[in-house]
């Protein structure tokens, strides 16, 4: 499915109405700056995805999009439509989108599944390169770049199960390190109720048991091989009928009641004061981040702020004049001292987070304790403690996951706090309540006899004997899952680095193979994209000092080149066998004059013929590399003028191609216009002759004026293709069976050119003299006599170029061997050692 025509109305630098017309083949765009050539190329990313590229960058948030999507000098509809067709199946779909409606009409479940690839490729992004996007893979950093090259090769699933068994993991690092934590304390009491030192859990239990067996000989009972609350007490007669009272007559629980009861008293008076700080801070980072300050780009402006000259006026990336008030240098140094303002206020964000959090888990540990130490059945304030001691735990979830962790800077509301204000949320004092209860009846006990201790006694120590046991289990519990997850996550990792470091190779063969094909004297360096735990490292080997990033050592066309082989190779790989659009949209700006004749022999041997390529750009000769090495594959050249707000986007009728300029001369000999066809003819021929000189590598003596004249280039070419065909037939083994056909058909590109081109020379003088001389001196040449100067000229131009694709007759050489041919080899396709 190929784009066969698009009619724009009244969008973006388009007033009216304009055709662009590629008919199902690549094109290309010319004109100069501002001419409306981006304006034809986002139209069509405007219809394939509803959106303008663009305006989704930096800084056009506040931009009102609808009304600079519409022509700002233009009443009537903002349209987007075109004419899709297939070929293959003979088939063509029109659709269209409109800013008043922005949907897609007709709607994509009822297109053809030829036209939807085409549209999920622009959804992607990677239909279309620009020259702001090429340095985007280039010098983003590595996390950035994993996650737009994840996006691309649909990988972000991945990533998202990266981070799944990570949280997994982390969550059960910090349950075992809390069971950890609990079964020590644990231990601890059971050594204090066995007055045993013993580190050893064997031993701890033998002194329990000796214990316990003590405690109940002295109630008549027998000894106990087994610690089970159930049934310790067992056959043993309690001396009182309750001591339900028990817990709040020892040392400990009064001791940790009391701590809790001054911890609740801080925590009313500090944390609203800790919290309206802390919300505070994040308010303030809301706002930095809104105004665009965001910490991950502090690296890039320390970088940039080292390489911008003090009195620096143009961007360096961009190379647009710097207009603000603010010199460029001086904006960079600022906005680098606000993103460390911004640092330092995350930093401290992170201190006033732990602290909260520190407060808030020793007040769980005097809850933890309360709770399983005192019998809700004889202390109904458990209840009260049990609800405040889950509010702390969420609210203890709730920080450990985070404040600043996805940069969304949300207000802190903890569970313990009201919603709307930093007071803390007692429930109408009720746990305060609670606590001075236990307290009072604390102060009201008798003291136990000793008797009575010693009978509860022998129920605490197996009771916590069990909850030691229970604790042991749990930590071998998630040991082992916490195990099994690493071993998951390492298995995940290796295999994640496996598979996406294959497409990463497999993309950077690609990016290396078009690269050297760019640039030949640097054939044999390596690229590589390497997937880290952080994120994806771009590196380019610079000569054989090494690899390094590219933006670190690479000049800005280099860097330009690379972008674009990046881009190119991505989109290779992404479309597989089901190729799609492909939009450059001026993007070799900073390459010289030959590598982009490289890219355009790149271009059109791995593109042309798969993709439907459409290329912008101002520069003409540019355009004729394009055309000459066969990147439009026959497709046609459209030629902007300067754009005005009163008539937008305009074609220029000003130049023609080569392969059409004959049509015009013949239209203006059938009209008996012979002046009009001399010019058209000269025009023609020397269009012509440029082009193949720059094909085959002729050379033109260099005239300081910069004056050349048409003999200047036919010469050139002659003289080129002489050394050409002579090379070949030295090189050509005429008694060889397999290279006589060949040698033949040199010999026949040898004699044939030179006539012809002598026979343009000697014709010359008359076009000269229709182009060139005085009124009168000219009027006697007759149609008949023209014709014969034009069929000179076309033979010329039937003899070196190919009516096939276009392109003239070129040359090239490779390891080992010589090429002389057109693109696509039907016309010519010479070859020799």
């Amino acid at each position: 499915m190929e784009l066969q025509t698009l009619k724009i109305q009244n969008f973006r630098g388009i007033k009216d109405e304009y055709t662009f017309e590629p008919d199902c083949g690549n094109a290309i765009i010319v004109g100069p700056n501002g001419s409306g050539k981006s304006s034809v190329l986002e139209a069509i990313n405007y219809l394939l995805t509803n959106n303008i590229r663009q305006l989704d960058r930096p800084g056009m948030g506040s931009v009102n999009k609808d009304e600079i999507i519409r022509n700002v000098n233009a009443d009537g509809d903002c349209v987007v439509s075109a004419t899709f067709n297939d070929e293959s199946a003979d088939d063509s779909v029109d659709v269209q989108r409109s800013v008043d409606d922005s949907r897609l009409d007709p709607p994509q479940e009822d297109l053809p599944d030829s036209l939807l690839h085409i549209i999920e490729t622009a959804q992607q992004g990677q239909h279309i390169l620009t020259r702001d996007d090429l340095l985007d893979l280039i010098i983003t950093q590595p996390k950035s770049r994993r996650q737009v090259l994840s996006e691309l090769l649909n990988l972000p699933d991945i990533d998202d199960r990266r981070l799944s068994l990570q949280r997994t993991r982390r969550n059960l690092e910090g349950e075992l390190e809390d069971a950890k934590a609990k079964r020590e304390n644990t231990f601890e009491r059971l050594q204090e109720l066995a007055d045993s030192n013993t580190d050893e859990e064997h031993e701890l239990r033998k002194a329990l048991l000796e214990e316990i067996n003590g405690l109940r000989e002295s109630f008549g009972g027998d000894p106990i091989e087994t610690i089970d609350p159930e049934s310790v007490r067992d056959d043993v007669e309690s001396p009182l009928e309750t001591l339900s009272a028990q817990a709040l007559r020892r040392e400990r629980p009064q001791v940790e009641l009391q701590n809790f009861v001054a911890w609740l008293d801080r925590l009313e008076e500090e944390l609203p004061t800790e919290l309206e700080r802390v919300n505070s801070l994040l308010e303030e980072c809301r706002e930095r981040e809104s105004a665009d300050v965001s910490a991950k780009r502090l690296e890039l402006l320390e970088l940039g702020e080292d390489v911008i000259p003090p009195d620096a006026d143009v961007c360096p990336l961009c190379q647009q004049d710097w207009d603000e008030k603010m010199p460029l240098h001086e904006d960079v140094r600022r906005r680098r001292e606000e993103l460390r303002e911004f640092q330092s206020v995350l930093n401290h964000l992170d201190e006033l987070q732990q602290d909260i959090v520190n407060r808030l888990e020793e007040g769980l540990d005097h809850l933890t304790y309360l709770v399983k130490e005192l019998d809700e059945d004889e202390y109904p304030e458990v209840e009260e403690l049990e609800k405040f001691e889950r509010r702390v735990e969420e609210s203890l979830d709730s920080l450990r996951g985070g404040l600043i962790h996805d940069r969304s800077f949300h207000r802190l509301e903890l569970p313990i706090c009201e919603p709307e204000a930093p007071k803390i949320d007692i429930e109408d004092k009720r746990i305060v309540r609670a606590s001075n209860s236990l307290q009072s009846r604390t102060e009201e006990l008798d003291d136990l006899s000793e008797a009575e201790e010693e009978y509860e006694r022998i129920d605490t120590i197996a009771k916590r004997w069990q909850e030691y046991e229970e604790l042991d289990e749990e930590v071998d519990r998630l040991r082992s899952l916490l195990s099994d997850v690493e071993t998951a996550e390492r298995a995940f990792i290796e295999s994640r680095c496996e598979v996406i470091g294959a497409i990463y190779e497999d993309i950077t063969d690609r990016v290396e193979s078009y690269y050297c094909s760019i640039h030949p004297d640097e054939d044999g360096t390596e690229a590589s994209i390497e997937v880290t735990d952080t994120g994806a490292d771009l590196k380019k080997e610079f000569y054989d000092a090494g690899e390094y990033p590219p933006h670190s050592v690479f000049s800005e066309g280099h860097l330009d080149s690379l972008g674009l082989c990046l881009h190119l190779a991505l989109t290779d790989y992404l479309q597989h066998d089901e190729k799609s659009l492909l939009l450059l949209d001026d993007v070799v700006m900073s390459v010289d004059q030959d590598h982009r004749l490289q890219i355009a022999r790149t271009i059109a041997e791995e593109f042309a013929d798969e993709y439907q390529i459409i290329i912008t750009t101002h520069d003409e000769l540019w355009a004729e590399q394009l055309r000459s090495q066969g990147a439009l594959y026959g497709g046609s050249k459209v030629h902007l003028r300067e754009w005005s707000i009163d008539d937008g986007v305009k074609e220029s009728r000003s130049y023609i191609d080569v392969y059409e300029q004959w049509e015009t001369v013949e239209e203006a000999m059938a009209d008996d216009e012979m002046e009009r066809a001399a010019h058209e003819l000269r025009y023609a021929t020397e269009r012509m002759l440029q082009q193949t000189c720059m094909s085959i590598g002729g050379k033109v003596e260099y005239d300081p004026s910069g004056t050349y004249r048409l003999s200047d280039f036919r010469d050139a070419v002659s003289g080129r293709l002489n050394t050409l065909t002579g090379r070949a037939k030295d090189n050509l083994n005429l008694h060889a069976d397999d290279e006589e056909e060949m040698w033949e058909r040199v010999d026949d590109l040898d004699s044939e050119f030179g006539k012809v081109l002598n026979d343009v020379g000697q014709q010359l003088n008359k076009v000269n003299r229709r182009v060139h001389w005085s009124p009168g001196k000219w009027l006697t040449l007759s149609l008949d006599e023209f014709e014969e100067v034009y069929e000179a000229h076309k033979k010329a131009y039937d003899l070196l170029y190919c009516d096939e694709c276009g392109s003239s007759i070129r040359y090239e050489e490779f390891d080992g061997y010589c090429e002389l041919r057109c693109n696509c080899r039907n016309h010519y396709d010479l070859r020799w050692n």
